[in-house]
């Protein structure tokens, strides 16, 4: 009775162990989704969230953690150069409507040198006829 008991106590022991695990990988998942759809203006805050539940939920993963941890690491790291590339390309589509900008400013520049010079050619033609 005695064995019975402490096998009962073993599996008791055993399922609550299983369910805090569920509870923290499905704590750790949630956050892993937050991170996977962040942009750039909420990252920051998803990798902290991560960081944060991987911190409170470590113990609860028992054989687990390393597996999870690495999983993580490599989840923020391809994140991280997919804004890495995205700011990219923003910055370079900024670059290129400053660009845009200059060369149009200098062309409107040019225009109106070209008409002052034709102006002063249209003078000095009516002032000879």
């Amino acid at each position: 009775r005695r064995k019975k008991e402490e096998e009962d106590k073993a599996r008791i022991l055993a399922a609550q162990k299983k369910g805090a695990e569920l509870k923290a990988m499905n704590a750790i998942r949630q956050a892993q989704q937050k991170v996977r759809v962040a942009v750039f203006q909420n990252y920051d805050q998803a990798r902290s969230e991560l960081e944060e539940v991987l911190d409170r939920e470590r113990p609860n993963l028992n054989d687990k953690a390393e597996t999870i941890q690495n999983e993580c690491e490599t989840l923020v790291a391809n994140v991280q150069k997919r804004i890495d590339s995205v700011k990219e390309q923003k910055r370079k589509e900024e670059d290129r409507k400053h660009e845009e900008v200059r060369k149009r400013q200098e062309q409107e520049q040019r225009a109106l040198e070209l008409l002052d010079e034709l102006k002063g050619h249209i003078e000095d033609v009516e002032g000879r006829l």
